[in-house]
């Protein structure tokens, strides 16, 4: 069910009856000459949407769809928070829904700028705020086995803009989709641990403005992207999620529910 759609006495009873409330969390930046500003926000809106409806129970807030791109502002069309005024603007959130008694709310990222304050947010205010806050970044759900059986890139093909969010975007909104503007520039860099791309193994995090690496603002390999792939990475996306809001959603009346998690 999505809140904006909902009247103030239907979001009442659905505090009442122990909603899961999710908070889809994108950004606004470049995503190279070939894909839209607003990727990140428009795939993590899809993938909770679709999820919230298999779940049921479950409440989806608008996007925030503004998150930390300061490392893509050289790039026009980019739009970030301060990282002061993200975490102001997730507590607030939070804080609201602690007001009208909802129990649990949960980040869904679908931008790795935002990950690493969604994770601080949802650990540092346990005693500031009423509410059971979790974060989660919806493709590190994903089986990687899966993905491997699917993919065609080479290992760091499926970075910024590359394989992965284009084949999604081929499925969603193909008309955005500038396909005779593919450029490929995987990730490359040979320092030890860190992530190659978005299914990598990689414990190293090492931002880098992305001028300096990158004169298209891609960071993959986005010409073996398609619709088809596109479908299938949605259909794992929502799976995963789905999967892991029904746990949830199955614990979080009991007592015990920090013990189990």
């Amino acid at each position: 069910m999505l809140w904006r759609d909902l009247s103030w006495p239907e979001l009442s009873r659905a505090a009442e009856e122990n909603y899961l409330v999710i908070q889809p969390c994108g950004s606004i930046e470049q995503h190279g000459l070939h894909l839209p500003v607003d990727t990140d926000s428009r795939i993590v809106s899809e993938i909770t949407r679709r999820a919230a409806e298999k779940t049921g129970r479950t409440l989806v807030l608008p996007c925030l769809s503004y998150g930390l791109s300061w490392h893509h502002i050289e790039f026009p069309g980019t739009v970030s928070f301060s990282l002061e005024t993200y975490i102001a603007a997730l507590k607030d959130i939070a804080r609201s829904l602690a007001c009208h008694g909802f129990k649990t709310l949960i980040f869904v990222n679908g931008h790795g700028g935002n990950t690493a304050a969604l994770k601080a947010v949802s650990a540092a205010y346990l005693d500031e705020i009423n509410i059971r806050i979790m974060a989660l970044t919806y493709w590190d759900l994903i089986d990687p086995e899966a993905i491997a059986k699917i993919r065609s890139s080479a290992l760091g093909g499926m970075g910024h803009s590359g394989e992965f969010e284009t084949s999604i975007l081929l499925a969603l909104a193909p008309e955005l989709v500038h396909v005779d503007s593919y450029e490929v520039n995987p990730r490359k860099g040979k320092m030890p641990h860190v992530k190659k791309d978005m299914f990598a193994e990689g414990c190293v995090s090492f931002p880098t403005k992305f001028n300096t690496i990158s004169k298209s603002g891609v960071l993959g390999d986005p010409t073996e992207s398609t619709r088809e792939k596109g479908q299938v990475f949605l259909d794992l996306s929502v799976k995963a999620l789905t999967d892991q809001l029904d746990y949830i959603l199955q614990i979080q009346d009991s007592a015990a529910m920090d013990k189990i998690i």
